[in-house]
């Protein structure tokens, strides 16, 4: 079992367009604090502070639109003396300070009465070149005939990435993809066609590789040679394994023992008071219910929530899965081993079991501290508990492809490309009649075969009897007419020369001379 308990080598210098280079004294470093908000943002973020001399704040303030910052980051093992440094970091990179004010105190630095060795903290953000240009990709065109996973690959085109395979994958007949200005903008557009996770995906790009992943806590190996699972195991205080530096690797993954005193538990309990009730309404009229579990108090009443649009189950998972939060503090981490595609697992000493199970990361935060010229590391983390993750389905519809068509036409164009269903029946005195209303085709009859459409209009099916008997009553499919023709359907009752009585509805369609179709 070997231990690994990080510490970190700066190199820093700010690089001009034209390849002056003036190199900066690591020991001007304060720290470096490297951002992973998976959620919120798409690539890392990384601020560093600096104590600099008027000079060189000067030198920063004036050169920001022409100059970059060169950084590189080297990490090696503390507890192995002969352990290898590793570059986790290299590259240049766009900096925007923290204050734009230019050095009034210059004129004094001049002065021979001034302190020489006086610093300025200056604070900037810094934003990878090479990750900006890669991201902002623009997508646009029309195709047909082709399923959602070629779609994300083509989002993905060019990326070392890890990505979960998809879990829906529907072929579109004609899609048309707007102009987007960038990778995440078209994941995010055929995400809203069709969900291809039960979950919100994530997509981030790091400075290794990028990863495309849901919310599942499932590991998804990288082939890297990095074990995929990390063990989250919470101490007694009074145990030395609280106490216990960096990670160890273990046979089946990493294990990381957490004083409790460097965790804080976050409960979701604000959400059953607000609404613990999903209902869905789409623009064709169905309502979709789901029931939220988001710590739900003993006697809570129904509390609705109402969206249009979407799919009812995966808001339901996006919902559950925040409802508990942990964050965890470690020094001497790593923190590159906690990647969006690791499974992570917490385990909590006797009493707090309740807390335990499958974790996925929300975010995480790395900083590198300047000790008397030493950097020191530690790593912040934020994992939401994955509780039951329901199923979604297939949510994209053939009805899509009416969408650019006027709204008379969308309505009743969706009823062309609905689910068939069953609409025949037998009529007569000793048997059941077909009942229709406006939401649904009930029919009762048994032995019985049919064809037909489902739908929700009136006065859009057609009923024809036989001449025998015991005839069948077919539903077919009637033209669908535009919307100032549409009226209800005229229902005569008829007898046959047997007796029996007769069904027969009147649809007004103007293809007809007489306008009248039976």
């Amino acid at each position: 079992m070997a231990r690994q308990a990080y510490k970190a080598d700066v190199q820093l210098a700010l690089v001009e367009d034209g390849g002056k280079s003036t190199t900066i004294d690591s020991m001007m470093v304060k720290y470096i604090m490297i951002e992973y908000l998976y959620q919120e943002r798409h690539m890392p973020v990384i601020y560093l502070s600096l104590a600099l001399t008027e000079a060189l704040y000067t030198e920063f303030i004036e050169k920001e639109k022409t100059a970059k910052v060169l950084l590189k980051i080297q990490k090696f093992n503390a507890l192995n003396a002969n352990a290898l440094s590793r570059v986790t970091i290299n590259g240049k990179f766009t900096y925007i300070p923290s204050t734009s004010n230019p050095n009034y105190t210059e004129a004094l630095d001049e002065d021979s009465f001034s302190d020489h060795s006086a610093y300025r903290t200056l604070t900037m953000a810094l934003l990878s070149m090479y990750l900006i240009n890669n991201s902002k990709t623009s997508f646009n065109g029309i195709y047909s005939n082709i399923d959602e996973n070629t779609l994300i690959l083509k989002a993905l085109e060019g990326l070392k990435c890890v990505v979960k395979p998809t879990l829906y994958n529907p072929t579109f007949s004609t899609i048309v993809i707007p102009p987007v200005t960038s990778r995440n903008d078209l994941l995010k557009f055929f995400f809203q066609k069709n969900p291809f996770y039960d979950t919100e995906y994530e997509f981030f790009m790091d400075f290794d590789k990028s990863y495309l992943v849901d919310w599942s806590a499932q590991a998804i190996s990288a082939n890297d040679g990095e074990p995929d699972n990390i063990i989250l195991s919470i101490q007694p205080v009074t145990s030395a394994n609280a106490y216990m530096e960096g990670i160890e690797k273990v046979s089946d993954g990493y294990m990381m023992y957490i004083n409790p005193a460097n965790t804080n538990l976050n409960l979701d309990k604000t959400s059953d008071n607000t609404a613990n009730q999903l209902v869905f309404v789409d623009d064709f009229g169905d309502v979709t219910y789901a029931d939220l579990n988001v710590n739900n108090a003993k006697g809570s009443t129904v509390k609705k929530t109402f969206r249009r649009g979407g799919n009812a189950n995966l808001y339901k998972n996006i919902y559950e899965s925040n409802s508990i939060i942990i964050q965890i503090s470690k020094e001497n981490i790593d923190g590159d081993i906690f990647t969006p595609n690791k499974s992570y697992k917490l385990k909590n000493y006797a009493g707090y079991e309740q807390y335990d199970g499958d974790y996925s990361m929300i975010s995480k935060v790395q900083v590198i501290k300047n000790n008397n010229g030493e950097f020191g590391m530690s790593l912040l983390l934020y994992l939401r508990k994955i509780t039951t993750i329901t199923p979604i389905g297939m949510s994209v519809s053939t009805r899509t492809t009416y969408q650019n068509t006027d709204a008379a036409s969308r309505y009743l164009g969706s009823i062309r490309t609905n689910k068939m269903v069953s609409s025949t029946a037998k009529i007569s005195k000793k048997t059941s009649k077909t009942v229709r209303t406006n939401k649904k085709t009930s029919s009762k009859s048994s032995g019985t075969k049919s064809t037909g459409y489902k739908t929700s209009l009136p006065g859009v099916m057609m009923m024809s009897a036989g001449e025998k008997s015991d005839q069948f009553i077919e539903s077919k499919h009637v033209a669908p007419l535009t919307a100032p023709e549409r009226i209800l359907p005229k229902v005569k009752t008829m007898h046959a020369k047997d007796g029996s009585e007769q069904l027969h509805i009147v649809i007004k369609d103007p293809d007809f001379s007489n306008g009248e179709k039976r």
